[in-house]
């Protein structure tokens, strides 16, 4: 099997960058009570 480890690092960080925009979220929901 041959692995692109571009694509998955590409990958990898919209996934990183993804968790940090929901924390983002509930940070500022929570906040607006």
């Amino acid at each position: 099997m041959n692995i692109d480890w571009d694509e998955v690092y590409k990958n990898l960080k919209k996934i990183d960058q993804f968790y940090k925009y929901m924390d983002y979220i509930k940070k500022w929901l929570s906040q607006r009570r």
